[in-house]
């Protein structure tokens, strides 16, 4: 909800300046000018906001589509084919032993 409102907030003050800057280069009256930068500020924040209500719920659902429950990652196909062959039954644990250790070390050669 913040982020709408901070977005909002930039787009009603960039509309805002702008108006103001084109009202000072027109040479607007002062009462014309304060009133055309408030419209400007009102209807750009209020325009903001609702186009972020529209836009931010279609935004989040392409990207919870694209990473929720994934592995964007090069070599998560292989991880996934690999554990879906073994079971837990196929798989039984045992403590890590000097003799396991000898075996895949240098010095059980």
């Amino acid at each position: 909800m913040m982020r709408r409102l901070r977005i909002a907030l930039a787009l009603a003050l960039i509309g805002g300046a702008l108006t103001m800057a084109f009202a000072v280069y027109r040479d607007v009256s002062t009462p014309t000018l304060i009133y055309r930068t408030v419209c400007s500020i009102v209807l750009f924040g209020a325009g903001g906001y609702v186009l972020l209500l529209i836009i931010e719920p279609m935004l989040k659902t392409e990207a919870e589509d694209i990473t929720e429950g994934q592995q964007l990652d090069a070599v998560s196909d292989n991880k996934k084919e690999e554990t879906e062959m073994y079971t837990d039954a196929d798989i039984e644990f045992s403590p890590f032993t000097p003799e396991q250790f000898d075996r895949i070390s240098d010095k059980g050669e």
